[in-house]
């Protein structure tokens, strides 16, 4: 058996190929066209391994022969639906034919040895009633020599089936012949057996052999002469009852070994007691020793850390100990710079101051005020003074250089006193001018308004006057706030003028930069803002002149004046003639021309549009 027990691998890798067949066989798919090559192999193996592993085993002669007689019964079932089916296929005039006579001898042949097996079968015993059956290994050997033919028969017939059935498909309204038939189980038994030379006879032969041995088996059954004697043979004790007893004596051996196990248990538990009583004090140790090393590690790692910050604090002092000294020397070359500037600057300004007038700042507000504000910032960004528009008036207050880091005391206050000087010869200045201009309009002659020419009924004239001595007043209130107005942008463009401040180009980091930057931006503010002031005055002045000059041909609103109908024509109007020109001053041809004024210094002709009334006016004036 465990030799046997060795060749499972092989035999389990067969025993799939038999269970794919017996699977088929359940579903019914077990036909003539699966292939049985497999199978083949299957029975060639196990009747090699047979007599090398099995043969010593002793053979149940009832259930031998009983296999047996269900392998005859298989092959003559076989045999007998192939002879039926090549005799439906011969051609009918090829009965008397030797293939033809071979059919019908196999028919009966067939016939006779099913009756042969059948007697067999009904000898074998089916219940314990009779005993069972007892053969010699001579008669074994002959019923599976007389398998073996038939199988060998079932080959070739087979094979001779095939070879028909294609020869039939071939041409199925006729019959095969005879001499093909003939030619086919030759082919047949050539190719399936080693006995070519017995020709188509092989079948008859091995077929009749077959009968003759099966025929002496089933005579000697029906005799009796295999019955069971009554003889038994010696039993032996069975392998499993030997290994119960062994297995007894071995449980008896180990509860002795169980006692021992257990006494050597005991001893053990206490001495692993101890142990883990002697592994509790190392781990407490081992703890201990490894707090004391962390606290160690600890402290020298904060020493290590205190050293290095102490170190860096020092290489941050020293550094900036060293960039203070430099910031230090360039501030006091930065202030003697600024210094020698700002005298120069002071008496820059006190020169123009000289020259300015009420007159020019008058001019420069109401005519040019964005080229004002532009030579302001222009002198404040690149430190050098120009007049603007022919006003004579400060455009620098401060050199090109880098505001210090920090003021000295000194420099302060030399600022401050310098801007109080400004501001209180600006006063003096302005003051100087605005008497002077007091002076001149009350020299001038009173201005004659002329009467409405517009006739209009009795109540509109009473509401048109009404409404002139409230545009009167409104227009007195427009001129004063025009004037503070104009005031308070002269104030703001002189602050402008001289608060520019040194700007630091050195430090361009830290908080001074972020000041500077922050001025800068605040500084650009005002100068818009002004500019867009100074605009808007030009503006309104423009528009009070215009009205105080239409002698009221303009009509007033609620938003805002517009002209009346005639001033509208007048304006429209495109016909104009010209009826003179006035010079101012007057050219004296007899004058020497170096006493003349030079061609650049003329000013350009200005054109005016006058109706009768006014043109007669001029002409008086320019009379008287």
């Amino acid at each position: 058996v465990l030799k046997v027990g060795t060749l499972y691998p092989e035999m389990s890798v067969h025993e799939k190929g038999l269970d794919f067949y017996i699977d088929l066989l359940h579903k019914g798919q077990l036909d003539e066209n699966v292939p049985v090559a497999n199978l083949e192999k299957t029975l060639a193996y196990f009747d090699t391994i047979y007599p090398m592993y099995l043969i010593e085993m002793k053979t149940n002669c009832g259930v031998f022969l009983a296999d047996h007689v269900k392998i005859y019964m298989a092959a003559i079932e076989n045999l007998r639906t192939e002879v039926r089916r090549a005799r439906a296929i011969l051609d009918p005039s090829s009965e008397g034919s030797e293939v033809g006579v071979l059919m019908k001898t196999l028919e009966n042949q067939l016939k006779d040895l099913e009756a042969q097996v059948k007697i067999i079968k009904r000898r074998l015993p089916q219940d314990r009633s009779q005993g069972p059956l007892s053969f010699p290994e001579s008669v074994a050997l002959t019923v599976h020599q007389c398998a073996g033919n038939l199988a060998a028969v079932v080959k070739v017939t087979d094979a001779f089936g095939k070879a028909i059935m294609a020869l039939a498909i071939a041409n199925p309204d006729a019959g095969v012949p005879g001499p093909k038939m003939h030619d086919a189980l030759l082919n047949a038994v050539d190719s399936k057996t080693e006995f070519g030379d017995q020709g188509i006879q092989f079948t008859m032969k091995n077929v009749a052999l077959t009968l003759t041995k099966l025929s002496v088996i089933s005579t000697a059954i029906q005799n009796g002469e295999y019955d069971f004697d009554g003889t038994r043979e010696e039993t032996s004790v069975q392998p499993i009852l030997l290994r119960a007893q062994q297995v007894k004596a071995e449980v008896k051996d180990a509860t002795g070994l169980k006692y021992k196990l257990e006494a050597k248990d005991g001893e053990i538990k206490d001495f692993k007691k101890l142990l883990k009583t002697k592994q509790e004090e190392l781990s407490e140790m081992q703890v201990r020793k490894d707090l004391l090393e962390k606290k160690l590690i600890d402290s020298n790692r904060d020493h290590d850390l205190m050293i290095e910050k102490l170190q860096r604090k020092l290489d941050d002092t020293t550094n900036l100990m060293k960039r203070k000294e430099k910031e230090f020397e360039e501030t006091m070359d930065h202030l003697q710079a600024d210094i020698d500037s700002l005298e120069n600057e002071r008496g820059e300004l006190k020169d123009k101051m000289k020259q300015m007038s009420k007159k020019a700042l008058l001019q420069g507000l109401s005519k040019e005020p964005k080229s004002l504000l532009a030579s302001g910032s222009g002198a404040a960004g690149g430190g050098n003074s120009s007049d603007a528009g022919g006003l004579g008036g400060p455009t620098s207050l401060g050199p090109s250089l880098p505001s210090p880091v920090r003021d000295s005391p000194l420099l302060v206050q030399q600022v401050s006193d310098m801007k109080a000087a400004v501001n209180s010869l600006q006063q003096s200045k302005a003051r100087i001018q605005g008497n002077h201009l007091r002076e001149r309009l009350a020299r001038l002659k009173p201005i004659n308004i002329p009467k409405h020419q517009i006739k209009l009924n009795t109540n509109n004239q009473e509401k048109t006057d009404t409404s002139k001595e409230n545009n009167n007043l409104d227009q007195e209130q427009q001129l004063t706030k025009l004037i503070k107005r104009c005031g308070a942008a002269r104030d703001e463009l002189f602050w402008l003028l001289c608060s520019q401040e040194i700007v630091d180009l050195t430090n361009i980091k830290g908080n001074m930069a972020r000041k500077d930057a922050k001025e800068q931006a605040t500084r650009k503010i005002r100068e818009k803002s002004l500019r867009t002031e100074i605009s808007l005055l030009q503006l309104e002045i423009t528009k009070l002149m215009a009205c105080r000059l239409d002698n009221g041909n303009t009509v007033p609103s609620d938003f805002g004046s517009f002209s009346s109908s005639a001033a509208s024509q007048a304006i429209n109007q495109k016909d104009y003639c010209l009826m003179g020109s006035i010079r101012v001053p007057a050219v004296n041809k007899d004058e020497p021309e170096s006493e003349q004024l030079p061609a650049a210094e003329i000013p350009a002709a200005v054109p005016l549009i006058l109706n009768i009334q006014e043109l007669k006016q001029i002409h008086a004036a320019v009379l008287h």
